[in-house]
Protein backbone atom coordinates (compact mmCIF):
# COMPACT_ATOMS: atom_id res chain seq x y z
CA UNK A 1 0.00 0.00 0.00
CA UNK A 2 0.90 3.29 -0.70
CA UNK A 3 0.99 6.41 1.58
CA UNK A 4 -2.06 7.49 0.27
CA UNK A 5 -4.26 4.00 1.38
CA UNK A 6 -3.97 3.30 -2.54
CA UNK A 7 -2.43 0.30 -3.89
CA UNK A 8 1.32 0.73 -5.22
CA UNK A 9 0.62 2.38 -8.83
CA UNK A 10 -1.95 4.60 -6.92
CA UNK A 11 -5.31 3.68 -8.69
CA UNK A 12 -8.24 2.21 -6.34
CA UNK A 13 -9.51 -1.64 -7.01
CA UNK A 14 -11.01 -1.92 -10.18
CA UNK A 15 -10.15 1.34 -11.35
CA UNK A 16 -8.42 0.09 -15.11
CA UNK A 17 -4.56 1.46 -15.54
CA UNK A 18 -4.38 5.12 -17.82
CA UNK A 19 -4.70 5.01 -21.13
CA UNK A 20 -1.06 5.39 -23.19
CA UNK A 21 -1.18 8.94 -24.76
CA UNK A 22 1.71 7.65 -27.46
CA UNK A 23 -0.58 4.59 -28.44
CA UNK A 24 -3.77 6.84 -29.09
CA UNK A 25 -4.76 5.48 -32.40
CA UNK A 26 -6.51 9.09 -33.70
CA UNK A 27 -3.45 11.28 -32.12
CA UNK A 28 -0.76 8.70 -34.25
CA UNK A 29 -2.74 9.07 -37.35
CA UNK A 30 -2.92 12.87 -36.81
CA UNK A 31 1.04 13.04 -36.44
CA UNK A 32 1.01 11.35 -39.55
CA UNK A 33 -1.07 13.70 -41.25
CA UNK A 34 1.48 16.72 -39.72
CA UNK A 35 -1.67 17.89 -37.54
CA UNK A 36 -0.44 20.84 -36.40
CA UNK A 37 -2.26 20.00 -32.56
CA UNK A 38 -1.41 16.16 -32.85
CA UNK A 39 2.90 17.47 -33.48
CA UNK A 40 2.05 19.48 -30.52
CA UNK A 41 0.46 16.93 -28.61
CA UNK A 42 2.91 14.05 -29.24
CA UNK A 43 5.95 16.25 -28.98
CA UNK A 44 4.67 16.83 -25.46
CA UNK A 45 4.32 13.21 -24.56
CA UNK A 46 7.49 11.80 -26.66
CA UNK A 47 10.04 14.55 -25.62
CA UNK A 48 10.61 12.80 -22.25
CA UNK A 49 11.07 9.73 -23.05
CA UNK A 50 13.21 10.67 -26.75
CA UNK A 51 15.34 13.00 -24.09
CA UNK A 52 15.79 9.91 -21.70
CA UNK A 53 17.06 8.08 -24.52
CA UNK A 54 19.53 10.09 -25.93
CA UNK A 55 20.46 11.21 -22.23
CA UNK A 56 21.60 7.80 -21.29
CA UNK A 57 23.52 7.31 -24.62
CA UNK A 58 25.55 10.95 -24.11
CA UNK A 59 25.28 11.77 -20.39
CA UNK A 60 25.25 15.59 -21.34
CA UNK A 61 22.08 17.59 -20.73
CA UNK A 62 22.69 20.11 -23.33
CA UNK A 63 23.80 17.31 -25.67
CA UNK A 64 20.53 15.09 -25.18
CA UNK A 65 17.94 18.09 -25.78
CA UNK A 66 19.44 18.75 -28.83
CA UNK A 67 19.37 15.52 -30.08
CA UNK A 68 15.58 15.53 -29.02
CA UNK A 69 14.98 18.33 -30.69
CA UNK A 70 16.80 16.72 -33.53
CA UNK A 71 14.92 13.86 -33.73
CA UNK A 72 11.14 15.42 -33.76
CA UNK A 73 12.71 17.41 -36.80
CA UNK A 74 13.39 14.18 -38.06
CA UNK A 75 9.61 12.86 -37.23
CA UNK A 76 8.09 15.53 -38.34
CA UNK A 77 10.01 14.98 -42.01
CA UNK A 78 8.94 11.10 -41.94
CA UNK A 79 5.97 11.30 -39.83
CA UNK A 80 3.82 9.76 -43.38
CA UNK A 81 5.77 6.44 -42.13
CA UNK A 82 4.97 6.44 -39.02
CA UNK A 83 2.93 3.07 -38.58
CA UNK A 84 -0.69 4.74 -36.61
CA UNK A 85 -1.29 1.15 -35.34
CA UNK A 86 1.83 0.19 -33.31
CA UNK A 87 3.06 1.62 -30.08
CA UNK A 88 5.41 4.21 -31.71
CA UNK A 89 8.05 4.05 -28.94
CA UNK A 90 10.77 1.82 -30.91
CA UNK A 91 10.72 4.15 -33.99
CA UNK A 92 11.22 6.94 -31.90
CA UNK A 93 14.38 4.93 -30.28
CA UNK A 94 15.76 4.25 -33.49
CA UNK A 95 15.67 7.50 -34.71
CA UNK A 96 17.16 8.81 -31.61
CA UNK A 97 19.96 5.67 -31.65
CA UNK A 98 20.76 7.03 -34.98
CA UNK A 99 20.94 10.88 -34.36
CA UNK A 100 23.08 10.15 -31.08
CA UNK A 101 25.30 7.65 -33.49
CA UNK A 102 25.60 10.78 -35.53
CA UNK A 103 26.66 13.14 -33.44
CA UNK A 104 29.22 10.52 -31.94
CA UNK A 105 30.71 10.61 -36.05
CA UNK A 106 31.13 14.56 -35.89
CA UNK A 107 32.42 15.47 -32.16
CA UNK A 108 35.40 15.99 -31.64
CA UNK A 109 36.96 13.33 -29.24
CA UNK A 110 37.87 15.97 -26.38
CA UNK A 111 34.09 16.46 -25.98
CA UNK A 112 33.37 16.90 -22.18
CA UNK A 113 31.32 14.64 -20.79
CA UNK A 114 29.34 16.57 -17.37
CA UNK A 115 28.88 13.71 -14.93
CA UNK A 116 28.74 15.64 -12.06
CA UNK A 117 25.78 16.62 -13.12
CA UNK A 118 24.74 13.32 -14.35
CA UNK A 119 20.66 12.55 -12.85
CA UNK A 120 18.32 10.31 -14.62
CA UNK A 121 14.90 11.73 -15.83
CA UNK A 122 11.66 9.68 -15.21
CA UNK A 123 9.36 9.07 -18.34
CA UNK A 124 7.25 11.95 -16.78
CA UNK A 125 9.78 14.60 -16.94
CA UNK A 126 10.44 14.79 -13.20
CA UNK A 127 13.74 13.82 -11.22
CA UNK A 128 13.97 10.86 -8.97
CA UNK A 129 13.00 12.28 -5.57
CA UNK A 130 14.79 8.81 -3.98
CA UNK A 131 18.56 10.19 -3.13
CA UNK A 132 19.69 6.87 -2.78
CA UNK A 133 17.86 5.23 -6.03
CA UNK A 134 19.61 8.72 -7.60
CA UNK A 135 23.20 8.10 -6.87
CA UNK A 136 22.86 3.99 -7.77
CA UNK A 137 21.69 5.23 -11.15
CA UNK A 138 24.37 7.89 -11.28
CA UNK A 139 26.71 5.21 -11.02
CA UNK A 140 25.49 3.46 -13.38
CA UNK A 141 25.26 5.90 -15.82
CA UNK A 142 29.08 7.06 -14.78
CA UNK A 143 29.96 3.38 -16.36
CA UNK A 144 27.89 3.35 -19.11
CA UNK A 145 29.32 6.89 -20.80
CA UNK A 146 32.21 4.55 -20.22
CA UNK A 147 31.48 1.96 -22.57
CA UNK A 148 32.70 1.76 -26.48
CA UNK A 149 29.43 4.11 -28.54
CA UNK A 150 28.59 0.75 -29.81
CA UNK A 151 28.07 -1.28 -26.32
CA UNK A 152 26.48 1.61 -24.98
CA UNK A 153 23.88 1.74 -27.75
CA UNK A 154 22.90 -1.73 -27.47
CA UNK A 155 22.47 -1.57 -23.52
CA UNK A 156 20.76 1.59 -23.93
CA UNK A 157 18.26 -0.14 -26.36
CA UNK A 158 18.22 -3.66 -24.29
CA UNK A 159 17.94 -2.33 -20.87
CA UNK A 160 16.45 0.74 -20.48
CA UNK A 161 14.15 0.62 -23.83
CA UNK A 162 13.47 -3.16 -24.07
CA UNK A 163 14.22 -3.95 -27.07
CA UNK A 164 15.09 -7.84 -28.32
CA UNK A 165 18.07 -8.87 -29.65
CA UNK A 166 16.58 -9.39 -32.76
CA UNK A 167 15.01 -5.76 -32.76
CA UNK A 168 18.39 -4.36 -31.86
CA UNK A 169 19.92 -6.48 -34.44
CA UNK A 170 17.87 -5.22 -37.60
CA UNK A 171 18.45 -1.45 -35.94
CA UNK A 172 21.73 -1.92 -36.08
CA UNK A 173 22.22 -3.94 -39.35
CA UNK A 174 23.51 -6.95 -37.53
CA UNK A 175 22.87 -10.54 -36.98
CA UNK A 176 20.64 -11.52 -33.57
CA UNK A 177 23.94 -13.69 -32.85
CA UNK A 178 26.24 -10.42 -32.99
CA UNK A 179 23.82 -8.09 -31.61
CA UNK A 180 24.30 -11.07 -28.62
CA UNK A 181 27.79 -10.89 -28.06
CA UNK A 182 27.89 -7.14 -28.34
CA UNK A 183 25.28 -6.99 -25.77
CA UNK A 184 27.64 -9.80 -23.71
CA UNK A 185 30.76 -8.14 -23.92
CA UNK A 186 29.27 -4.13 -23.08
CA UNK A 187 27.73 -5.96 -20.22
CA UNK A 188 31.05 -7.85 -19.00
CA UNK A 189 33.16 -4.53 -19.33
CA UNK A 190 29.34 -2.36 -17.16
CA UNK A 191 30.24 -5.48 -14.57
CA UNK A 192 33.51 -4.78 -14.24
CA UNK A 193 33.52 -0.64 -14.15
CA UNK A 194 30.25 -0.67 -12.02
CA UNK A 195 33.00 -3.81 -9.64
CA UNK A 196 35.43 -1.03 -9.47
CA UNK A 197 32.81 1.63 -8.60
CA UNK A 198 32.16 -0.14 -5.34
Amino acid sequence: MSDSGLPQGGRAPGMAPAADPLEDRSLLDGVRRKDPNALGTFFDHAFPFVYNVAFRMLGNRTEAEDIAQDVFLKVYRSADRLDASRNPRPWLSTITANAVRDFWRLASTSRRTDLDEVTLVAEDGGPSRDAERSEADATVQRALLQLDPGGGEVVVLKDIQGHRHEQIAEHLGISPAAARKRYSRALERLARLLGSAS
